[in-house]
Formats: structure tokens, sequence, C-alpha cells
């Protein structure tokens, strides 16, 4: 009874570490956005003329912010390939009949390793655009911020509401009409003399 507890939770363990490798793309081949990527977003947002003249940024904070940016997903690929690789191992070394445990441990600690540092780039960034920011851009940035998630959202929903099928149309499911479907008129009978030429 043991055994299968432990053969279980391998398993349990397995899917959770293998679940972002299975991840399918969004539609049109995007990706789902993550709260991860905010500093990178707002790094290309940064281009944008009308948005630095809103939050009144300098063009010394803007360098020193693409920067920053820029050293982050560098970084960020690196580590995120390192933890793929690293979750592919895991799962071969448990894909054995006989599985070592010191590897496997070993794996672990390696891809907790890497979990960490991604945590610490990703809050090197957040502390790097604290540092570089007034108070008074922070809060703009904030309110920017909520727009841009609030307008993601609405149209979300928008996608969302045109896969659904009308409301108050009777006959009408997610793939079209339903029920018993009225037969088309019989074709007219053809008149004397007309053979078709």
């Amino acid at each position: 009874m043991k055994r299968i507890f432990t053969t279980a939770a391998l398993m349990i363990l397995i899917l959770a570490l293998a679940a972002p490798l299975m991840a399918q793309p969004g539609p049109a081949g995007n990706r789902p956005r993550h709260r991860a990527n905010r500093e990178f977003n707002l790094g290309r947002a940064l281009n944008d003329q009308n948005l630095r003249t809103r939050l009144n940024i300098t063009d010394e904070q803007v360098a020193k912010l693409k920067a920053a940016f820029l050293e982050a997903a560098k970084a960020g690929i690196k580590e995120h390939a390192d933890l793929k690789i690293k979750r592919l191992e895991l799962a071969s070394l448990m894909s054995g009949d006989k599985v070592d445990h010191a590897q496997v441990n070993q794996k672990i600690t390696e891809i907790s390793a890497l979990q960490a540092s991604l945590l610490k780039n990703r809050i090197a960034t957040q502390l790097a655009v604290k540092e570089t920011l007034t108070a008074d851009q922070l809060s703009k940035l904030k309110m920017w911020r909520q727009a841009q998630a609030h307008r993601f959202m609405q149209e979300r929903m928008q996608q969302r509401m045109g896969m659904m099928p009308r409301m108050g149309q009777p006959g009408q499911g997610p793939r079209g009409p339903r029920g018993p479907q009225a037969s088309p008129a019989p074709a007219a009978p053809p008149k004397p003399g007309d053979d078709g030429q």
C-alpha cells in the first residue's frame, strides 16, 4: 500500500512539473499573458511617446529602464530554457523502472534553484522600476496598468461572447441551428415541351 501511495505521489509530481511544458499557445499562436511579463510589457510600452509624456518619464529614465528590462529578458530566456531541460531530465529519471532517489532529489534541488533565480530576477526588475521612477510616476504607472488589464479583460470577454450562442434566438446552439429543420421547397415541375435545351 505504501509503495502504491509513493508511486502515485511521484506521478503527481511529474505531472505538476511537466504541465508548463505541455501548455499550448493560445489563439493565433499567442501565449497567454502572465503577471511575470508585465515589466517586459512596460519596457515595450516605453517606446510609446504618448505614454512617456503621460507618465512624465525622462529620456534618462527610459534608457535606465530599457537597460534593466533587456538584462532581465536575456537572463529570463536562459533560465526558462534551463528550467525546461531540468524538468525533462527529472521526468526521464522518474520514468525508469528503478528510480535513483539521490538523482531525483538532486534534480529537484536544481529546479528549485532555477525557480528561485527567476523570482529574484523578476523582483530585481520591479525594484529597478521603483528606484528609477518617482512616486507620482509610479502612481500613474499603476493606473495605466489597471487600465491595460481592464482593456485586456474586455477583449477576452468579447472574444468569449462571440463564441457563445446568441441568447433569445430559438433553435440556436453553439454549432449553429438545431432541432427539426424545414425541408427545402420542392423544385418546380418541368413545363411540358421543356426538355432542357
